[in-house]
């Protein structure tokens, strides 16, 4: 979920511009249909708060991964995690108009379990 946080303190115009923002990512979410992108689930107000609901990915942030593993282990991870993230890169990148991602970092990338056949 996430939230959109404006102070009773911020001026009108400053929250029109922000409500205006967080609507536009609204609706480059909405359009996004691929894989490896979490989809939008919903998007509401609440006693004058704004939020939006995507799709819950399970797994471990690739911030996590590098705090909890050796050295091996987390470039093995991040093999994996970096060819799904290029294909999603990729993907936004070739939109009209692309779409530049501003908060990419190991916190907001998720590596997927693994599932283990026997």
């Amino acid at each position: 979920m996430k939230e959109l946080l404006i102070s009773a303190s911020t001026p009108a115009d400053e929250r029109k511009t922000a409500i205006e923002r967080f609507n536009k990512e609204i609706d480059l979410l909405y359009d996004l249909k691929h894989p490896r992108i979490p989809s939008l689930g919903v998007s509401f107000q609440e006693h004058g708060n704004y939020y939006f609901l995507m799709e819950f990915v399970p797994g471990k942030s690739l911030e996590k991964i590098l705090e909890t593993t050796n050295a091996t282990s987390a470039r093995r991870e991040g093999r994996q995690v970096d060819d799904a993230g290029l294909r999603a890169l990729t993907y936004i990148h070739s939109l009209s108009p692309p779409i530049i991602l501003r908060d990419l970092k190991p916190g907001n990338i998720m590596s997927r379990p693994t599932i283990m056949c026997r």
